[in-house]
């Protein structure tokens, strides 16, 4: 039986953390900075900052990636693919984060077809279609052809 996107879109439970005022406690804020698969447009896009900031946002979080190493993989643990589709609903026309990749093959492999994860991920169909037949990180069981494994040989150049 299949689920309706809608609804797993309901079940979703990561939202960006904006940046906090000056003196607030900034952990939570330096955790979402040092999550990786994300570019720093869609921190641009989701934060509503340049960037400038951006850039020090990370480089403050970066000073704090040793005492906080165990919580980013602990959220990284917890991003579930409906996440991910919230994650690429609020990026915008910038590239898809990482952990959306990650979500379409995984909706695909559900039974859903390219057409309704385009529209639930608000991007092209092509994408969809990109991301589940030309990704071996993302769909480990796909086979490499014969070319890839031996490429023909190339022309010598001329002497």
């Amino acid at each position: 039986m299949q689920v309706n996107l809608a609804q797993q879109f309901t079940q979703a439970q990561w939202q960006p953390v904006p940046p906090p005022a000056r003196g607030e406690d900034r952990r939570a804020f330096r955790i979402a900075m040092l999550l990786p698969g994300f570019t720093n447009a869609y921190h641009m896009h989701t934060l509503d900052r340049c960037q400038t900031s951006i850039a020090a946002y990370r480089a403050e979080a970066l000073e704090y990636e040793p005492e906080l190493r165990g919580e980013v993989a602990a959220l990284a643990a917890r991003l579930s693919a409906p996440d991910g589709m919230v994650m690429a609903r609020l990026r915008g026309t910038c590239w898809m984060p990482y952990w959306s990749r990650i979500a379409i093959p995984h909706f695909y492999k559900l039974g859903h077809s390219q057409a309704a994860i385009a529209r639930a991920f608000a991007c092209s169909e092509r994408t969809v279609y990109n991301i589940v037949n030309r990704s071996l990180l993302l769909f480990p069981d796909r086979q490499k052809t014969i070319y890839q494994l031996q490429p023909p040989a190339r022309k010598r150049p001329r002497q």
